[in-house]
């Protein structure tokens, strides 16, 4: 987006929004026969990511359990596959919040090597009750992302 185009209503400028990198190397166990990392391969690692982020605020996952009885779960993934990985690559995953609100959190997920996108998420959280029945997200979760988004 340019600065002339206004992000659309509930997304954010990337520059602005919230951000955070996270780095896996691509073993031959995260691939397919012929060396090219698996298509379900790429979830997991953005689950890592995204997972990583979380932890690095102050949100591990065990967090929202042990304090709210409540658990993040994925409601809806897009993968747009663009090039392959291999084994021995060094991925970027950069993890940026699209959107928040007070039943969903969108975020979006770039993958990268040495600088060229290779796949692009776009993930949807919603949060769950240990008996599994959909529920709001903590106030407080909700605080600290409205702390970090631009006015």
């Amino acid at each position: 987006m340019t600065a002339s185009s206004p992000a659309p209503k509930g997304e954010l400028e990337a520059s602005d929004a919230p951000s955070f990198d996270y780095a896996i190397r691509v073993f031959l166990p995260d691939t397919d026969a012929v060396g090219v990392v698996y298509h379900g391969t790429y979830a997991r690692f953005a689950d890592m990511a995204r997972t990583e982020w979380l932890r690095s605020l102050g949100w591990p996952i065990s967090r929202f359990a042990n304090e709210y009885g409540l658990s993040p779960v994925v409601h809806r993934m897009e993968i747009d596959y663009k090039r392959p990985a291999k084994v021995d690559d060094l991925l970027h995953i950069r993890s940026t919040l699209a959107d928040i609100g007070p039943v969903r959190t969108t975020i979006d997920q770039v993958f990268l090597r040495d600088g060229q996108e290779l796949v692009r998420v776009r993930v949807v959280l919603v949060f769950i009750t240990q008996d599994g029945r959909p529920a709001r997200q903590p106030t407080a979760f909700l605080r600290h992302f409205a702390t970090a988004m631009p006015e």
